[in-house]
């Protein structure tokens, strides 16, 4: 059985603009969401399902009625909506920045596995809600995600000379997603050290340019996290001297060195 630990509603919601968008029964559908979720913030987000949890008592309420709360709240950025093989999910998303993630496993598919559905105007461009006021009892003092995504990408900028936005939701989403996941930032960091020491050159004639990877959507993805965090940063070759005449010249100009150390010449320049 998953453990959902207790949710604490801190006062700042008397005052949340992003509150006050809501009706009576839109905030109390948010509410109750946030009881109900599993330990990563998503839930199965059938109307049919919604409405058995959230109101298993209401008989007069109607899918139609879940639908557009739901859809509401969406469109002012305080779910995110998507699916996964055809069926509907969502999840919250300031879960993280309020929530401490408990249990290892998860309940429902996560939505870097599935297709994002596209938000409304009302929350378009880099406008980004204002964070919940709901936080975790466990958790009074979470982590700031924003500021650790600001330190992750222009990290990541100062090693490959890009200009990464860490307001990006896209970024912001993988962030989260492998801080869910238990990493920490010292993870992020390691990885890019790694695959920037691995990529970050010219590539070899007919070789593929693996700096074009060298980007969030590749190095932060759940795909490749794990393997890249456990790779070994690769070891550098010292080149070779081909030159014959040149190797010729530097063995034995250091032979005549070492006999000058022996029997104590000076004045031996190349």
């Amino acid at each position: 059985m998953i453990h959902i630990p207790n949710r604490i509603i801190k006062e700042t919601i008397c005052t949340s603009e992003t509150i006050e968008k809501m009706t009576a029964f839109e905030e109390t559908f948010f509410y109750r969401l946030w009881v109900n979720c599993d330990d990563y913030g998503r839930m199965d987000a059938r109307p049919a399902i919604l409405k058995a949890k959230l109101f298993p008592l209401k008989d007069r309420l109607t899918l139609k009625d879940v639908q557009s709360a739901l859809n509401r709240l969406a469109d002012i950025g305080c779910v995110r909506l998507y699916t996964v093989e055809q069926k509907p999910y969502l999840y919250l998303p300031s879960w993280t920045v309020h929530q401490r993630v408990r249990d290892s496993r998860e309940k429902y598919p996560s939505p870097e596995t599935g297709e994002l559905l596209p938000q409304s105007a009302a929350n378009s461009g880099e406008s980004r809600p204002e964070s919940n006021p709901i936080q975790s009892e466990s958790n009074p003092n979470p982590i700031h995600i924003p500021d650790l995504c600001k330190e992750i990408i222009e990290y990541l900028n100062e090693k490959v000379g890009k200009a990464f936005k860490h307001t990006s939701k896209a970024n912001q989403d993988l962030i989260k997603a492998r801080l869910n996941d238990k990493y920490t930032l010292d993870d992020f960091k390691k990885i890019i050290d790694n695959k920037v020491a691995e990529w970050n050159h010219e590539p070899e004639p007919e070789k593929e340019d693996m700096r074009n990877f060298l980007r969030p959507e590749t190095l932060f993805s759940a795909k490749h996290f794990e393997s890249y965090l456990n790779s070994k940063p690769p070891t550098i070759a010292i080149p070779r001297r081909n030159n014959f005449m040149q190797r010729q010249y530097d063995d034995d100009f250091y032979k005549m060195l070492d006999e000058a150390s022996i029997t104590g010449k000076r004045g031996i320049t190349p």
